[in-house]
């Protein structure tokens, strides 16, 4: 059976891909179309906070090939939404995007996960 942190960094993974891909408004074969738009004003990029992901429950099982450290898996529940916060603030269609501690109304979208 998988272990439940691998299945968290993956499925991490594939909401940090799947919204790099939502942030480019450029569809394949649509670049012609493009070339006379003018960049999105800044009072209409979306704010967007991420929060600093909670940490699974321990599974107790058997397995002791598992590694399990709680200071790295503190270190990647803070690094990992610095690296997406990165990604997405390099590509300029968003507004502010902030690493947030605990849950904030300033911001217009706030991105969670475990």
């Amino acid at each position: 059976m998988p272990d439940p942190c691998h299945a968290h960094f993956f499925l991490v993974l594939a909401v940090a891909c799947f919204l790099l891909g939502c942030a480019s408004p450029v569809a394949p074969g649509s670049d012609e179309r493009l070339n006379g738009l003018r960049e999105i004003p800044e009072d209409l990029l979306l704010d967007l906070g991420i929060a600093v992901f909670e940490a699974s429950p321990p599974v107790l099982d058997d397995d002791e090939s598992a590694f399990r450290n709680a200071e790295v898996l503190r270190a990647e529940r803070n690094y990992l939404p610095y690296v997406v916060g990165k990604h997405l603030q390099a590509s300029d269609k968003w507004g502010a995007v902030r690493i947030l501690t605990r849950p904030s109304t300033a911001m217009d979208l706030t991105v969670t996960g475990s």
